[in-house]
């Protein structure tokens, strides 16, 4: 129903109808003569479209056959962006960056997009498939006044990064949609089921 009201030729006539009663009410006529030149005028329409000598069945069958078309488009487009899209959220979780392993969540936002979670990307160990946590603690045993460095509390793992946290997991999930645009995800999912 909203897809028929969108329609520029079905908008117009809602406006018409809408703005001649508008005006009518303004210019105090009486709101039953204004319904009944509106009538007369979709009439008048009609009348011009039937005095062609075409058939009305043809007219509706056209019609039909024109609204068919559109919707079987319409659906085979949205199968096949949908699929891409299912492909993604279902299979896309998790790839190797900077020497970690990262997962992930999707959800499709309001506008239909595909959005990583607000919790997406979590750091995994490599190794141990532990999660790993934030350490201040340089390679050379000294702490620091910022984390700077992903670490394995299992294993022992480590993986240095040089800017703030949140900026480096920005910048993971920057990385994450470039290998979707790229076509480079289905790469990474290769590499992880072999």
């Amino acid at each position: 129903m909203k897809e028929i009201l969108k329609h520029p030729t079905v908008s117009a006539i809602v406006g018409t109808v809408v703005g001649t009663l508008i005006v009518a009410y303004i210019n105090e006529i009486n709101v039953l003569e204004a319904l009944v030149l509106i009538f007369n005028w979709i009439k008048n329409i009609i009348a011009f479209v039937l005095s062609f000598k075409v058939p009305f069945w043809i007219i509706l069958f056209a019609i039909f056959i024109y609204l068919l078309i559109k919707k079987v488009a319409k659906k085979v487009n949205s199968y096949s962006s949908d699929s891409a899209g299912q492909n993604i959220v279902t299979h896309y979780k998790k790839d190797r960056i900077d020497n970690i392993l990262w997962i992930f969540e999707w959800y499709r936002g309001y506008d239909g997009r595909l959005t990583l979670t607000n919790e997406s990307p979590h750091p995994i160990c490599p190794n141990c498939m532990n999660d790993l946590v934030l350490s201040d603690r340089t390679s050379e045993g000294y702490y620091s006044n910022r984390p700077t460095r992903f670490a394995c509390e299992n294993c022992g793992f480590s993986q240095k990064f040089e800017n703030d946290p949140e900026e480096y997991i920005l910048k993971i999930k920057r990385e994450i949609i470039r290998r979707i645009r790229t076509g480079e995800w289905r790469e990474s999912l290769q590499e992880h089921s072999s």
